[in-house]
């Protein structure tokens, strides 16, 4: 098998995905504000590749003259995460879209459990308050 081949092919793959992804592709450039504060994008950029090759069998030809049939594709995906502003010596990270956790969506939900907990029980607590009041009466 011609190694050779299947390098270049990779090779010539992480070449373009280092034209696309760089550190300027996922942290902005700064921009100044008219209010003397810096604001610098942020990004996620996500990226993914496969390449596969393979050596014909020729009938005139020797193992080592096989021709070589390969492929390969991939796929990229830059989504805008948010932005750090900068601003007389402190930092924030301002997001785009606001995700909760799942510890935070529980935190959440805990006042209306709460409430609905709240609510079981008294609802318990008169019922059992009206037959102790009617076992008295009778």
């Amino acid at each position: 098998m011609n190694k050779g081949n299947i390098n270049d092919m990779i090779g010539t793959i992480m070449e373009s995905i280092k034209e696309v992804v760089k550190v300027s592709s996922v942290v902005g450039d700064a921009v100044n504000a008219p209010d003397g504060s810096i604001v610098i994008p942020v990004t996620k950029v996500t990226c993914g590749f496969g390449a596969t090759g393979v050596e014909i069998p020729a009938k005139s030809a020797t193992k080592e003259e096989y021709p070589f049939g390969g492929g390969s594709g991939g796929g990229l995906s830059i989504e805008p995460m948010g932005f750090m502003v900068m601003k007389e010596g402190n930092v924030r990270v301002v997001p785009m879209i606001e995700e909760q956790t799942t510890i935070e969506k529980v935190i959440d939900m805990v006042p209306s459990m709460v409430d609905k907990l709240n609510s079981i029980v008294k609802s318990y607590t008169e019922k059992a308050e009206k037959k102790t009041e009617k076992k008295e009466a009778e």
